[in-house]
């Protein structure tokens, strides 16, 4: 029997929130992120958001990762409401190329 993660739960769940999150708002950009996968420590304080972009150029994948670390801390809030978790874990953003992602499967 496989042993239970709560990371893998947790995981998964960040990952529908914050793609319903990024589609809530105003920014084009912002829109454009595809979530991949999201790896979660084990002790819960820190995650690993592995995103890319559904087309652009490389000004706006340098953008987006600005974007994405500007705005943590309203993501931690909005992720810790939504899912009631009393403290979200600080996201680190990984950017893949759509080919990468796809040629490890």
């Amino acid at each position: 029997m496989r042993p239970f993660r709560r990371g893998e739960r947790l995981g998964e769940e960040l990952r529908k929130v914050l793609a319903d999150i990024f589609l809530e708002m105003d920014d084009p950009l912002l829109r454009r992120v595809s979530l991949h996968r999201i790896d979660v420590r084990d002790d819960l304080e820190e995650a690993r958001v592995f995103y890319s972009l559904l087309f652009g150029t490389e000004e706006d994948r340098k953008a987006a990762q600005q974007r994405l670390e500007a705005l943590q801390g309203e993501l931690r809030r909005r992720v810790g409401k939504e899912l009631y978790i009393r403290k979200a874990p600080v996201f680190r953003f990984v950017y893949v190329e759509e080919s990468e992602w796809t040629d490890s499967f």
